[in-house]
Order: C-alpha cells, then structure tokens, then sequence
C-alpha cells in the first residue's frame, strides 16, 4: 500500500556514493556549451505551501529559451485528443473487479469526498481515481497546482513551453498495472486513507526541506512490482534526460520534471553528470 501512495507523489512529482544533499533547482551547464540550464525538482499539488520558492527560479524561467515540463500541461487539446486513454477498456467498468463490500466501500468514499467527479468511478482507469483521491488529502490554496502554475507563468513571460514525455507515453506507463491490479490497489488506499494522509504530509515535509537524499530514501521504500517501479522512474529519468540533453545543444532550457526524478544513483543529477554535464544546486536568494 505504502508504495501505491509513493507512486502517486512521483506523478504528482541505489543511493550509495551519490548523495546529492538539498536543493531542487540546479543549474546545469557542460564545459563545451556556452549557455546554462536548469534542472527544477516541482510537484503537481495546489498546496500553497510549495509555491514559496526562490526567487532564482523566476530568473531563470526568464532568461531560458523554453519551459519543458513533464507534458505541455498548458496544450488543452492534446489533452482533450488522448482523453480516450484515460478511460476503461470497452465494455468494463470498476465494479467487475470489486466485490460487492469493497465496490461499496469505494463509491460511498469517492462519492463523499470527490463530488461530481465519483461519476468517473466506472468510466475512467482506477489509478486516475486514486490520483484524485491522494491530490485531494492536501490543501488547494492554489487554483492551479505548482507545475501547471510555472508553465503558465513563463508564457506571461513570452518563453516557450513544452513536455519532455507525451501523454501516450505516460499513460503506457500507468498501464503496466493491470486494470484488476489498479482495482484493487483503489480498495486498499481508502481502507488505509488515514495512513495516506500522514505519509502525504511527510512527502510534502521532505519536499519543502528540499533534502533529495531523504526523498530518495522515501521512495525507495516502493512495494509496487519491479516491472512498473523500472518503468515509472528508471526507464523515464534515463529517456527524459536524453532529451534534456539534446534540447540544451540548441537552446536554453528549464525542465521541471517530479523531484523524485532528480534523486538517486539512477536519478536525472546523476545521470547528467554521467555524461559530462556539472550540475550544481542554486542557493536561495
């Protein structure tokens, strides 16, 4: 259970010999370029606790070439043009999986604390729920959450924004979990909510002190399946940072990518440095 509630903070967001202390903006540069980037660690909450952030990251977005999230959350219509992977198999729906105790547990929960949205219940894949579920726990003080928010600001800014994934690609990811195992995942959070929301403070906790380490330690802690932990942080940190690496010959770029991409011998810092970038935490001013 407590490693289904990691994997919701990855999207919402081997140690040794690699400890990278604190920070989540750094600053990337390669000896053979002349221009820096930057490498942001960012969260997708609402919480107005994660947007007092230095004002480093402002400067930076304002000098970069392009924003490059995850996905371009600010393009409606991809969003819109893939809504279709976001939904049940034809034919299926939630309460085929569940028996009749848990699939009530479920809607009694989702109809209680998601409003309007517990007419997805049966429409759309389990985990997008569970996301709602766990996005939630934590305060909204935002309208928008933290990464939807710096896109939008660097357009203010004239600055172009893009994704470094696309949306097929994430999905592809999510779907390594099978619709029953996703079911059944659901039942678990909400008969173990009470320990999601004290884990969900911890992450936001660890989140604001910035200390990748402990962040690493954290999600290291995952019980979900080997195939899916590759795929959800290896496998993405390793192709994100191929493109991120391709995009800084040409220009240069923020990336705001989860911080728990960041962290670890397999994370993005490591990874860059692997391939001759150094990459430097950016104090706070």
């Amino acid at each position: 259970m407590k490693g289904f509630i990691l994997t919701c903070f990855v999207f919402l967001s081997a140690l040794s010999g690699f400890a990278q202390g604190t920070g989540l903006l750094w600053k990337v540069i390669h000896p053979e370029q002349k221009d820096t980037s930057y490498l942001f660690g960012t969260i997708h909450i609402r919480d107005g606790r994660v947007f007092h952030f230095s004002d480093s990251l402002y400067r930076a977005i304002q000098q970069a070439d392009v924003l490059l999230g995850e996905l371009d959350l600010t393009d409606k219509q991809a969003i819109r043009q893939h809504a279709a992977s976001f939904l049940m198999p034809e034919g299926q729906s939630l309460r085929i999986y569940l028996s009749d105790s848990d699939y009530t547990l479920v809607k009694k929960y989702v109809k209680k604390h998601l409003g309007m949205y517990s007419l997805l219940l049966n429409k759309v894949k389990p985990i997008f729920i569970s996301s709602l579920i766990s996005d939630d726990l934590l305060p909204k003080d935002q309208k928008y959450p933290l990464d939807l928010y710096l896109q939008q600001y660097a357009v203010k800014q004239g600055i172009a924004v893009g994704g470094i994934e696309t949306i097929q690609e994430q999905v592809a990811v999510l779907d390594k979990l099978s619709i029953e195992e996703q079911a059944l995942l659901l039942v678990e959070q909400i008969k173990h909510i009470e320990e999601e929301k004290v884990l969900m403070e911890e992450m936001l906790r660890i989140y604001l002190s910035e200390n990748l380490d402990s962040l690493d330690a954290l999600v290291s802690e995952e019980d979900m399946p080997d195939e899916f932990n590759e795929a959800i942080l290896v496998q993405r940190n390793r192709i994100m940072t191929k493109r991120f690496i391709e995009q800084m010959k040409a220009r240069k770029v923020v990336l705001a990518v989860g911080a728990a991409h960041l962290c670890g011998n397999e994370g993005m810092i490591v990874l860059l440095r692997k391939q001759g970038y150094i990459v430097q935490a950016v104090l706070h001013k």
